[in-house]
């Protein structure tokens, strides 16, 4: 994709800040199209891999992200449902664990006599 800075150089005043304004909004859009279904993906799978719950800190520190994007995501899962969620233990860490809500309560007992 051709911006401002492209057509009119971008060593150039009237092509410099057409370039700038282009990466700038290149990079709010990425930002704006990334919400909780995207971030989803990345948190849910994280206590897995860990294959240990998470005290909060660790998980966003692991994940980089400001405190609330966490939050806000944990609460959009829990809203849409799906096979596998996080939930948060007594102790304030968070594990990934599978959604059994779906399954019948003989579906249950069968499973758990392995």
């Amino acid at each position: 994709m051709r911006d401002g800075g492209d057509l009119r150089g971008r060593d150039t005043p009237a092509g410099r800040r057409p370039h700038h304004l282009a990466v700038f909004f290149t990079g709010l859009n990425g930002h704006m199209r990334a919400g909780p279904s995207t971030d989803a993906v990345t948190a849910l799978p994280a206590p897995a891999y860990a294959r240990r719950p998470l005290p909060s800190l660790e998980l966003i520190t692991a994940l980089s992200w400001p405190d609330g994007r966490l939050h806000r995501v944990l609460h959009a899962v829990a809203e849409v449902g799906g096979q596998l969620t996080v939930r948060r233990d007594d102790d304030g860490r968070y594990a990934s664990v599978a959604d059994t809500s779906r399954l019948t309560p003989a579906r249950r007992a069968t499973l758990d006599q392995g």
